[in-house]
């Protein structure tokens, strides 16, 4: 399957058998050739893999999900490819199955796989809001001893507010009773939208910028969009992971370009996504990054399946390939909330 637009031609299938030789023999796709794999960046391929209508391999993805899944509904933070390399529990991590196991069900319909699949969700979805505080606050991790990390991040509570939600939406799709309490989610989200204070400083690197508008918690506005492309974005390139370092990278790119679609500007997220195109290797794939002015690939020569996945789920928001095209751009519902001590 081939899809073309001003600028830049993808053949969908070429991607599929290249994000396929990042899987590994216990079916983890892994960040890197060789390198490791983490279930956040897994579930990112399984998403792209189902946008290519590589349906069996996401599948078999998703039961190596299932398969390792811990007794209380965790997975540990990074696995070579047949042992733990890191042994934190980070709780946007494991919520993002819900995201990934809704966008497959919107393009296949698959009924039985996803009942199948339900219990490891409902498990990771009830170990994640039993961390949650009234407030909404919820620390990024557990360390390797079982410690509570005393920070948390505005990425991951933003990317953890669209898991929780999709758990519930596909709940409904499979007639469930859903299992994010609107009390708990909507703390969450509101103080994702509206107490950046609370969280760790971080507005250094791009996502802190898009990833609450990315996931539907807060809008773009012109004036925070102004400030961002003031501070990251390379016009023509692409956007910087990190304000300080002209280092562009395919996958910030692509998410910002999610970020412009959520806004409505469908013809800046498009330029962006043609102009990350330079990031694209021999095989068709997306190098992780490279600098700007010197055209220099960091880490040198590095094609990462996050990267190629990023794309991938930007140009299908893009291009509305599949009929899950608006997991990341279509209006959120904010469930309500009353109850802020800091407002």
């Amino acid at each position: 399957m081939a899809t073309t637009a001003a600028g830049i031609s993808l053949d969908l299938s070429e991607l599929a058998v290249g994000l396929a030789t990042f899987q590994s023999p216990s079916g983890l796709f892994l960040q890197t050739r060789g390198g490791v794999g983490d279930p956040w960046n897994h579930v990112e391929v399984l998403m792209a893999l189902t946008v290519t209508g590589e349906y069996e391999l996401a599948k078999r993805g998703y039961r190596w999900l299932q398969k390792n899944q811990l007794g209380d509904g965790s997975w540990f933070h990074y696995y070579r490819a047949d042992y733990v390399h890191s042994a934190r529990i980070d709780f946007n991590v494991i919520g993002y199955i819900a995201t990934g196991l809704l966008q497959y069900f919107q393009c296949t319909n698959d009924v039985e796989f996803v009942r199948e699949l339900w219990p490891t969700v409902e498990r990771a979805t009830k170990l994640v809001t039993s961390q949650i505080r009234e407030d909404g606050g919820i620390a990024w991790s557990l360390d390797s001893r079982g410690r509570l990390e005393a920070i948390s991040l505005l990425t991951g509570s933003s990317s953890l507010a669209h898991s929780l939600q999709s758990a519930n939406t596909l709940a409904l799709l499979l007639r469930y009773p859903p299992p994010v309490a609107t009390k708990l989610l909507g703390a969450l989200q509101h103080r994702v939208a509206k107490h950046p204070e609370l969280f760790a400083d971080k507005q250094q690197f791009a996502m802190d910028w898009y990833y609450p508008v990315v996931t539907g918690v807060k809008s773009f506005s012109p004036s925070s969009r102004e400030g961002f492309e003031k501070l990251f974005l390379i016009d023509g390139f692409g956007v910087r992971c990190v304000s300080t370092s002209d280092w562009v990278t395919t996958a910030e790119t692509s998410e910002y370009a999610l970020a412009l679609l959520r806004s409505g500007d469908q013809e800046a997220a498009r330029k962006a996504l043609v102009d990350i195109g330079q990031l694209r290797s021999p095989d068709g794939l997306f190098y992780t990054g490279m600098g700007h002015p010197s055209r220099v690939t960091f880490p040198y020569d590095e094609v990462s399946s996050y990267s190629t996945a990023a794309f991938v789920l930007a140009w299908d928001a893009l291009e509305k390939i599949t009929p899950a095209h608006g997991l990341f751009t279509a209006e959120v519902e904010i469930a309500p909330h009353s109850d802020c001590a800091y407002c």
